[in-house]
């Protein structure tokens, strides 16, 4: 959940940032809008769940000093997609595909490509230590 909190404020600062380089811009007159949609709603959850997942598994390295975070960054993997698919079919039935299907599967993939990004660098410092 702190994880979650500091992507949120991440997310939250690139999205303000952005948007003010994203008005005029001839990608969104050529994309009729979908450009800055895309970019305002994907790219932050991507980053948000980036950022979760990376700190997820460094408290864990910290928590846990001799677990295998293979199997960690596997397992919670596995609980956070299962849950998104739960989540994406209950939006899907009810609303079709809009940007919050979008925005749940950039979240899932941050959260997953953060996890495992993570690893590597538990990986490698724990390599240097030995």
């Amino acid at each position: 959940m702190p994880g979650w909190v500091i992507g949120v404020v991440i997310a939250f600062v690139y999205q303000y940032i952005l948007r003010s380089y994203l008005e005029w811009n001839p990608w969104d007159w050529l994309t009729n809008g979908w450009f800055s949609k895309i970019a305002l709603t994907y790219f932050p959850a991507l980053l948000c769940g980036l950022v979760a997942g990376m700190f997820g598994i460094f408290v864990t390295s910290k928590i846990l000093r001799r677990a295998n975070y293979e199997i960690v960054a596997y397992a919670a993997s596995g609980i956070i997609i299962a849950v998104t698919i739960l989540g994406m079919l209950a939006d899907l039935t009810r609303y079709g595909i809009n940007l919050e299907t979008l925005w749940m599967v950039a979240g899932t993939l941050g959260i997953i490509i953060g996890l495992f990004s993570g690893y590597a660098g538990i990986k490698e410092e724990h390599a240097g230590r030995a």
